[in-house]
């Protein structure tokens, strides 16, 4: 049989403008959603609104990535053997 290999995913940390912008443009994503639905009278604009907001939090509590410095993801990067 093959051996299967552990998959690692490294996210070198981003800074703090970098994850105040992401999050800003995720807010703005599904409460635009909802307030189109609102200006609209669309119960399903709103409720993928809703829908998204809730995907986006739940993904973002997920996060099964580990987060690194540069320094650490690169002696990481150094320890995995060949």
């Amino acid at each position: 049989m093959t051996e299967k290999t552990e998959v690692k995913f490294i996210v070198i940390t981003e800074s703090i403008f970098e994850s105040w912008a992401r999050d800003a443009s995720t807010l703005a994503l599904f409460a635009s959603l909802i307030g189109i639905g609102i200006a609209l009278d669309s119960s399903a604009m709103q409720w993928t609104g809703a829908v998204i907001g809730f995907i986006a939090t739940t993904a973002r509590a997920a996060g099964k990535a580990k987060k690194l410095t540069k320094e650490q993801a690169i002696r990481f990067i150094q320890e995995i053997k060949p």
